[in-house]
């Protein structure tokens, strides 16, 4: 099946790019997407190898051309075979936000740059015929039970029926608070890794397949609470403070914010076990500590109460328990 799919997508390089000097693979996400920067005489490309049974390519193709519709900027899309799962894109470079932070540029700059586009974008129209799914409780749940799934039996062994169903209950009393508020489009994973930065101060987006339409909030959460960095305090209340100002929010945005928060991290906490377990990418379990403390500081919250009873009363060492039990075998 990998050599299949290796003559495959060195059959649509070859009839798609000219030139081909070198092809590189690069760094593995957390998806089953793999990518490949083509380099020509002339430049270079991004190829998406993403396998139709898994990962379709149509939202990341209809996503990419609403935003690119919108003025933002999404890779164009210069070839495609959905058929087959392989996309050629244009090539945005390496500046990923994360890579800059790390390389010592002024993370203040960044962070207010990915602000004002969350502030654009929020005030830009979304099309119904997106066609998209909204960000509803179902999935909301549905995701907050990756960690009863996966990190519950990773460090404590299999949850029984009766704490499923009372963490569930738990979750369903904090999710019925959610204030209604006017949908945006959510990209769902709108942090320093997957935003760069291109001439003029422009930023240039990527890994928005999953977009969604649901709550203001989730992004500029993703953005400001991110398990791959550490935020300075005075940005995340800068861009927060200056985000709210100019949506004109209230107390229902501080609301939906803290409530998704808890929600994302508890998710994402399931999600890094998932992936060492399940795909062998034990490089995830390096971020657990960062996600953890995030995850806790979330559930400080009153909104977050009934969550927060469940972990005291059923995982009493739940936020001081040794996190990596078992070797990581890459990083």
């Amino acid at each position: 099946m990998i050599n299949k799919r290796k003559k495959l997508l060195d059959k649509f390089i070859n009839d798609n790019v000219k030139d081909v000097k070198e092809i590189i693979p690069q760094k593995a996400d957390a998806s089953f997407r793999v990518y490949f920067r083509v380099v020509t005489k002339d430049g270079s490309f991004m190829v998406m190898d993403s396998p139709p049974d898994k990962e379709p390519t149509d939202l990341f193709i209809k996503i990419g051309k609403h935003l690119i519709e919108q003025g933002f900027n999404a890779p164009k899309l210069l070839k495609i075979d959905s058929d087959n799962g392989f996309l050629l894109l244009e090539d945005f470079g390496d500046n990923t936000f994360i890579n800059l932070i790390k390389n010592g540029y002024d993370s203040k700059k960044l962070y207010s740059l990915a602000t004002d586009l969350l502030i654009d974008l929020h005030k830009s129209p979304f099309i119904t015929s997106l066609s998209i799914n909204p960000y509803d409780i179902p999935l909301y749940l549905k995701e907050v039970k990756i960690l009863s799934d996966w990190y519950i039996p990773y460090y404590y062994g299999e949850m029984s029926l009766e704490k499923k169903s009372e963490w569930e209950k738990a979750w369903l009393k904090v999710l019925g608070e959610l204030p209604m508020m006017r949908s945006t489009l959510v990209l769902r994973d709108y942090h320093a890794g997957n935003i760069m930065l291109l001439k003029d101060d422009k930023c240039g987006l990527l890994d928005f397949q999953d977009a969604l339409i649901g709550s203001p909030a989730y992004d500029l959460m993703s953005l400001l609470e991110d398990v791959r960095l550490d935020v300075d305090k005075n940005v995340i209340k800068n861009n927060y403070e200056y985000y709210k100002k100019s949506m004109n929010c209230g107390e229902e945005f501080d609301k939906s914010y803290q409530i998704l928060a808890a929600q994302r991290h508890a998710k994402i906490l399931g999600i890094f076990v998932r992936l060492s377990v399940r795909d062998n990418k034990d490089r995830y379990l390096e971020l657990l500590p960062r996600s953890l403390s995030l995850f806790e500081k979330s559930l400080q919250s009153p909104y977050l109460l009934p969550v927060r009873e469940f972990l005291e009363r059923n995982y009493s060492n739940f936020f001081t328990e040794k996190l990596v039990k078992h070797t990581i075998k890459s990083i």
